[in-house]
């Protein structure tokens, strides 16, 4: 029993104790690539191309690279490589996969017809996004999806407009301000009178 054990523990050895071990791969934190990893995996995959026989070729051991690389599995690098070349059958062009289109129920209106209609709306009626919403008869996550979207040219659809409750102060208010303090104040005694006689009103009345 003693030689077995020994014999055993001899090939007993972890992945710690060999020099030359791969280490395990890291997890991804996403399960989907973003449009950046997929041009990088793409113009890594296009790099070890050989166009020897007319079609593109990848070279020996580039798959398991680029899955290494960008923690992927082997299977999921040549599903991308295979739409890549069927794209390139298609299209003439070897390019990496496009991005994932908006799958789902279309939406029941564009943001250009919501944002004609917002501008429709009185203004007390558009104070808030609760308050648009019931009066466009659209939902508030639907109305706040629509805010943050851009168009196009990358500018918003529907702007944000903030009011501030207190006019802004022009030079002409502020002088005027000063000219209020300094007519309390008594030239005698160089004190401020007594606020006995003064009522201020804000705007809770």
């Amino acid at each position: 029993a003693s030689w077995r054990n020994s014999v055993f523990s001899r090939f007993s050895t972890t992945t710690k104790d060999m020099p030359n071990a791969r280490p395990p791969p890291r997890r991804r934190e996403n399960r989907f690539l973003s449009l950046t990893e997929r041009k990088e995996l793409a113009t890594m995959l296009i790099s070890e191309t050989s166009w020897g026989t007319g079609e593109p070729r990848l070279a020996f051991g580039a798959m398991a690279r680029a899955a290494e690389n960008f923690r992927m599995s082997r299977e999921a690098v040549s599903r991308f490589w295979k739409a890549m070349k069927e794209r390139y059958q298609t299209s003439g062009i070897l390019s990496g996969s496009p991005t994932k289109q908006r799958t789902g129920r279309p939406p029941l209106y564009s943001n250009k017809e919501v944002a004609a209609a917002i501008e429709a709306l009185p203004f007390s009626q558009r104070r808030s996004i609760r308050q648009m919403a019931k009066e466009l008869g659209v939902s508030k996550s639907a109305l706040g999806r629509m805010i943050n979207s851009k168009d196009e040219d990358g500018k918003d659809v529907i702007c944000r407009h903030s009011n501030s409750l207190l006019p802004l102060l022009l030079p002409e208010h502020k002088v005027a301000r000063v000219f209020y303090a300094f007519s309390k104040l008594s030239r005698e005694t160089g004190l401020y009178y007594v606020y006995d006689q003064d009522v201020h009103v804000d705007e809770k009345w």
